[in-house]
Order: C-alpha cells, then sequence, then structure tokens
C-alpha cells in the first residue's frame, strides 16, 4: 500500500513500501552519525526497495564522503548555500545519486538555468508543484523548448520526464499507469508524510497547510474520519459539480484535475500546450521512462 513514507530519524516504521526517505537534520557527533546512518539503513532496506536520504543540512554530504558511504540516494534542497557547496564538492559528487528539489524559493524564470547548472554536474532536478503551479505561460514554453524536448536533458527533471512518459504510454500502449498525483507524490492510499512529531498527512506541501490525516499514536483507521482525507476522497466525483471543464478534458486520465484540486481557477492552458507540444515532437526521444 506504501509508496513513499517522508520519516523523521527518531521513528521506525515497519510498513513496506516502494522507497522511503529519511530526513537528517543536525547531529551531534560523527559517531551518532554514522550510527543513525547504518541503523536506518539496515531497518528499512528490509521492507523497502529505494532508500533517499535528505539533508537538511547538505555540507553532511562531505561528511558522508569522508566515513567511506557511497552510492546512496541523497535529496536536498536548491538554495545559494547548497549551490556553492556542490561547486566545492565536485570531486565526490559521482559518489551519490544526486536529487536537488526546487521549491517556490526559486524564481519561475530561474528554472532552466539552475537545471542545466545542476544536470552538468550529474544531479537529478526534481520541481514541486508549489513552483510548478508558479509558472506562467511563456517561461512555460520556454522550458519546453529548452528542458522537455531536450531528451538528454528531461530524463533527468521531475515532473517533466513524466509528462514525457505519459504522452508514450497514450500514444505507444494505449494506457495510462501513472497519474498526476502520483507525479507529485499525493496519491490517496499510497504517499505519506510523517512529521516530526508523529502527525501523518499526503507530502511535504501538506504539512506546511497543517492538513493531516491521523497521528501515529493513533489508530490508522483514523484517517479515514478526518476532514482532509474526506475532502480527497470525494474530490473526483464532484468534479461534475464544480470543475466539468476538468471531467471532460482528453488529459483527465492522467492529470485527474490535480491542478486545480487547490484552487478551482487555476489556469492549465500552458500545462496542455506543453503537453501537446510535447505529442507533436515526440520523434525526438530515443528512449523513454517505459521503455
Amino acid at each position: 500500500m506504501y509508496k513513499e513514507i517522508d520519516l523523521p530519524i527518531n521513528i521506525k516504521l515497519d510498513a513496506k513500501s516502494n522507497s522511503k526517505v529519511i530526513r537528517v537534520g543536525s547531529i551531534k557527533n560523527i559517531v551518532s552519525f554514522k550510527s543513525m546512518i547504518d541503523k536506518s539503513i539496515k531497518f528499512y532496506s528490509r521492507n523497502t526497495q529505494v532508500l533517499y536520504f535528505y539533508l537538511s543540512d547538505f555540507s553532511l554530504l562531505k561528511t558522508l564522503s569522508n566515513l567511506r558511504y557511497k552510492g546512496l540516494n541523497i535529496i536536498f534542497d536548491v538554495n545559494i548555500k547548497n549551490i556553492t557547496l556542490l561547486k566545492e564538492y565536485k570531486n565526490i559528487l559521482n559518489n551519490f545519486n544526486l536529487t536537488a528539489v526546487l521549491d517556490s524559493s526559486v524564481k519561475p524564470n530561474e528554472i532552466v538555468s539552475v537545471v542545466k547548472f545542476l544536470s552538468s554536474l550529474g544531479v537529478k532536478s526534481s520541481i514541486t508543484f508549489d513552483l510548478f503551479k508558479t509558472i506562467d505561460a511563456k517561461v512555460m514554453q520556454n522550458i519546453t523548448k529548452e528542458i522537455v524536448l531536450n531528451p538528454n536533458l528531461v530524463k533527468n527533471v521531475e515532473p517533466f520526464f513524466s509528462f514525457v512518459n505519459y504522452i508514450y504510454e497514450k500514444k505507444i500502449k494505449k494506457e495510462i499507469s501513472q497519474t498526476l498525483w502520483d507525479t507529485f507524490k499525493d496519491k490517496l492510499e499510497e504517499f505519506f508524510y510523517v512529521t516530526s512529531d508523529g502527525f501523518v498527512t499526503l507530502s511535504k506541501r501538506w504539512d506546511k497547510r497543517s492538513k493531516y490525516f491521523y497521528n501515529l499514536q493513533e489508530p490508522k483507521e483514523k484517517r479515514h474520519s478526518s476532514e482532509f482525507y474526506k475532502e480527497l476522497d470525494s474530490y473526483e466525483q464532484n468534479l461534475f459539480f464544480k470543475n466539468l471543464e476538468c471531467a471532460m478534458c482528453e488529459s483527465f486520465e492522467y492529470c485527474g484535475a490535480y491542478l486545480k484540486f487547490e484552487d478551482g481557477k487555476y489556469e492549465c492552458s500552458s500545462f496542455q500546450a506543453m503537453l501537446k507540444e510535447i505529442d507533436e515532437n515526440f520523434d525526438i526521444f530515443k528512449v523513454s521512462k517505459a521503455a
């Protein structure tokens, strides 16, 4: 049932999932840091296919390298400090599988340059929804040209590679395996985010909005009675009353009206234009995510 659970290091959740993200905050000393990493790997490798470590302090990457760790999946936020450290750590970056998260602290018109810089260092990029929804039509056109229609670049940039894969499945496989809710890790009953004090929500952005299902100290069945759960669970059936335009859209099978879940007035024409550009230029893609 669980695909991804974002966990603080002091909670051991024995639930099977495709992936888990371990948040790593400040450390007291090297010995306790190494012990935490080793114990996390040992415990979660039993019930998880892929394990990620989110470094709130990116300077810990050098510590991991000094401790001889290699091949770990590392997630970090994009900011000026971390960009500077990336340049400083250039000689050790290949020891890890790095993914940089671009959130709303990055300006939309900076996305292309930041993604290209990260790619030059072998670092993948992940655009959060909070940033994605601020992209206007002009910027989206540039992103489509510079990133999405560049097969060698887009394969390392989410959610844009998922958009390419959607078109691939639609054109070639005639079936859709993933929705936009999956792409942004907001699919009900499949993605969970656990706060440091044990509250369970859907993803980091819902934690920011104080939207929770229940607390780990409570029976997990309680999540079904939460207002947030009810809001998500009834959203699709309410589309025919609130967003009939979405329900009739040809991209609904993929989008599921995700873009308008928070804001019914969200303008998604630039998103539709991007999908159309991918479709019309699909012959430039030699390989795909699903191939």
